[in-house]
């Protein structure tokens, strides 16, 4: 398999995860709230739940989409070192 199709099956991966994930959350604070009603428990799934697709997403969008790509480290010391040339 390509990279390309490869990277294309795992974001459909994703957003399959998250669909699931919101329709899901329905049922289980519905069934919650019908069944043990004094007790909160969809709190713990909702959490759960949510943990689970960011930790999914960074898998498959990485770090880039938050600033910390491959290449971060690299573009951090060259502004770092063009600052401190500024400075002097």
């Amino acid at each position: 398999m390509s990279k390309q199709k490869k990277k294309v099956k795992e974001i459909k991966d994703f957003y399959m995860h998250l669909v699931v994930m919101i329709f899901a959350l329905p049922i289980v604070i519905t069934v919650n709230l019908l069944f043990v009603p004094h007790f909160h428990f969809f709190w713990l799934a909702a959490f759960g739940m949510l943990f689970s697709v960011v930790i999914h997403w960074l898998q498959v969008f990485g770090f880039s989409k938050l600033g910390l790509g491959n290449d971060w480290e690299e573009n951090k010391i060259k502004q770092i070192m063009k600052e401190n040339g500024k400075n002097r």
